[in-house]
């Protein structure tokens, strides 16, 4: 009678424990786990960033608040560039430096932007600068991700506009 009874107490555990983890993956209305800050003002979803010059004058620097109780891990991706350029002309930094944002490849290439809880990431670590001389639009998402990589949560997309 022990025997069955350290059995299902095993069994009750696993279950619990399975809820528990399965809980902590799937985020409260799938928000993302953390904020996007631009110059001290918090950053809308969706929202559109104009400039109309082009080079280190238009730096979009963005800083990323981690607001989990957890590390996370982030990736940010190009999703659409309107000019057809396929983002050769858009130099940016996400955790790594990079000097063509190629759209449907995930960046850091390899690895994540780690953002341990409570914290943010240094000033500079996520910026975005356009060197295209015409008009151009860029969509851009930041979104979490897994131990293994896949997407968890709802991203976070903001457009990046040169309108001259």
């Amino acid at each position: 009678m022990k025997k069955y009874w350290f059995l299902g107490a095993m069994a009750l555990m696993l279950t619990i424990t399975s809820c528990k983890k399965k809980a902590k993956n799937n985020d409260k209305n799938n928000t993302p786990a953390f904020e996007v800050y631009k110059d001290g003002t918090k950053v809308n979803n969706n929202e559109t960033f104009v400039f109309d010059t082009t080079g280190t004058a238009a730096t979009l620097n963005l800083v990323i608040k981690n607001t989990s109780s957890e590390t996370i891990h982030l990736k940010t991706h190009l999703v659409n560039d309107s000019s057809g350029n396929n983002g050769n002309f858009m130099e940016f930094c996400f955790g790594n430096c990079y000097l063509n944002m190629q759209p449907n490849v995930s960046y850091p290439v390899g690895s994540t932007l780690d953002v341990t809880a409570g914290s943010k990431t240094a000033g500079d670590a996520v910026h975005f600068i356009n060197h295209y001389g015409s008009e151009v639009s860029y969509s851009i998402e930041i979104y979490t991700v897994d131990e293994a990589g896949n997407k968890i949560g709802d991203p976070f997309t903001f457009i990046y506009k040169y309108q001259p």
